[in-house]
């Protein structure tokens, strides 16, 4: 039976990666919040280098897709300039992206989700009671420092993390290969949720909100590729306490990490 929807989980190259016991404790807990979908019609893919130590995974709907990409030779900024860095980063997600995609086409949807991210227990339930549209985002989510106890609500999640987009799996017109893909097309199709929302957006598409908080961006761990600020930085920095209006919205978008939520996610 075709699944409603594919997560895409694209996995760095371990010489990219200086904590691998976290990335394998993360990966970890994000197949476990994918596995709990109430809806069974769904497949999740990793995307890792051949021979990279991860757990085995017994559950039957997640594939392990092995690949032979080389490290990413940019992957700390250092002194690239903005462009060259985040191309670098794209160009390396997108084929893994890709790759995962062209293992398993027949889906209605594909979700990447980055390999710390957590996912909503009800979402492949309501995509299964909705009518088939282009696809779907996450317009609200949680932003939760790793292991804290708080989490914080935010309204444009889309623009902040990459694990928000729902894409019909046919606006992608996959290729039959990687290799018939150009290095432009992975950067902007696979490799970023920015731009592919600028695509799609080009050809006249745009995609609707899930109607609930339906992930949560994990932030400020060491070993985070998005380097993303803890989240006490995001709410106590020096230009947030400078803009008391934006201070106070930070403060009451606040939440408990509740046993609600955990069950939700964890």
């Amino acid at each position: 039976m075709t699944a409603i929807i594919t997560f895409v989980i694209p996995v760095r190259h371990p010489e990219n990666c200086h904590d691998w016991a976290k990335l394998k404790s993360n990966l970890t807990q994000t197949v476990a919040s994918i596995s709990k979908q109430t809806n069974p019609h769904w497949r999740a893919v990793i995307v890792i280098n051949r021979g990279a130590d991860i757990p085995d995974f017994l559950n039957k709907k997640i594939d392990v897709i092995p690949v032979d990409f080389s490290a990413n030779p940019h992957y700390k900024k250092n002194n690239l300039s903005d462009t060259n860095f985040f191309d670098a980063t794209r160009l390396d997600k997108g084929k893994r992206v890709l790759a995962g995609m062209l293992a398993f086409r027949d889906t209605h949807y594909y979700m990447v989700v980055d390999d710390d991210d957590l996912i909503n227990h009800q979402l492949v339930e309501f995509l299964a009671n909705q009518a088939r549209i282009n696809g779907w985002k996450v317009k609200e989510g949680y932003v939760w420092g790793d292991g804290g106890k708080l989490l914080l609500v935010n309204r444009n999640f889309h623009h902040l993390c990459g694990t928000s987009l729902i894409i019909s799996a046919d606006l992608f017109h996959l290729p039959k290969t990687i290799d018939e893909a150009s290095e432009d097309e992975i950067k902007k199709i696979y490799g970023s949720h920015i731009t592919i929302v600028d695509y799609l957006f080009e050809k006249g598409v745009t995609l609707k909100s899930i109607p609930f908080k339906a992930a949560i961006y994990r932030v400020g761990y060491a070993g985070s590729h998005s380097l993303a600020p803890t989240l006490t930085k995001r709410i106590f920095n020096n230009k947030m306490l400078l803009r008391p209006i934006r201070f106070v919205a930070h403060l009451l978008n606040l939440r408990l990490l509740t046993t609600q939520i955990k069950n939700a996610f964890f």
